[in-house]
């Protein structure tokens, strides 16, 4: 086990969807081809709606990374009922009875990941778009959570969801997703149960450009023997 306490890993983040929308130009009319978007960090997966995958149906991956060694995300849509407060019981931080964990997905149900929302760049913590950064590290977890981080800037999440190179590019390819620019507000302040119908009704663009460029992932607290395995309980018909 590392020196330094590690523990979650920090993923925040909200979304803004980008419409397939084009934009005239003055000089002839002429309407420029958009961008398609690619699988990297700051992005949504949105599910759609014939997602043969049960543990993913319905649900909006936030990417925290994405590189040639694979990809790293997680579900942004999916609360459970489990305190933080359960499952890391020495934290003996009251505010722990007032975060409850998030589904991030069904890789390393044994480890918690955090995403928070902050101006300046912590110590240890990677950056997913402007100002949500992803981290893994009980230090900074526990001074966030004295520092009274309340759910519009602080979000754990319970296991994560992952990718082998090219495995992501192939779901894409065989029409599991649409992709999405995200934003925090998004995944800190929308309603949980209208982020995913309001980003099908948005339809991104369904031109895709499949790149394989994921850096590494911070160590994430091991919590195996708190949690016991057990699968967390969705709440709302989430």
């Amino acid at each position: 086990m590392p020196n330094r306490k590690t523990l979650l890993g920090v993923f925040v983040l909200a979304l803004a969807v980008v419409n397939p929308g084009d934009a005239s130009i003055p000089n002839g009319g002429k309407v420029p081809r958009k961008q398609p978007l690619a699988p990297e960090k700051g992005i949504f997966l949105v599910a759609k709606p014939g997602m043969q995958d049960p543990r993913f149906q319905r649900t909006v991956v936030l990417l925290l990374a994405h590189s040639d060694q694979g990809t790293l995300g997680v579900i942004i849509n999916r609360p459970t009922e489990i305190l933080l407060s359960r499952v890391l019981p020495n934290l003996q931080i009251p505010v722990a009875d007032e975060h409850t964990l998030f589904f991030g997905g069904p890789v390393g149900m044994d480890m918690l990941i955090f995403l928070m929302r902050s101006s300046t760049p912590p110590k240890h913590g990677s950056q997913v778009m402007t100002d949500v950064y992803f981290s893994a590290d009980r230090e900074t977890l526990e001074e966030l959570l004295k520092q009274r981080q309340d759910k519009q800037q602080l979000r754990l999440y319970l296991g994560h969801s992952g990718w082998a190179p090219g495995q992501l590019a192939a779901e894409i390819a065989r029409g599991d997703w649409l992709l999405a620019r995200a934003s925090s507000v998004t995944v800190f302040q929308k309603d949980l149960r209208t982020i995913w119908p309001q980003l099908i009704e948005q339809r991104p663009g369904p031109e895709m450009l499949i790149k394989n460029t994921l850096p590494g992932i911070p160590g994430a607290v091991d919590l195996r023997g708190q949690v016991r395995g057990e699968h967390p309980k969705r709440v709302g018909g989430l």
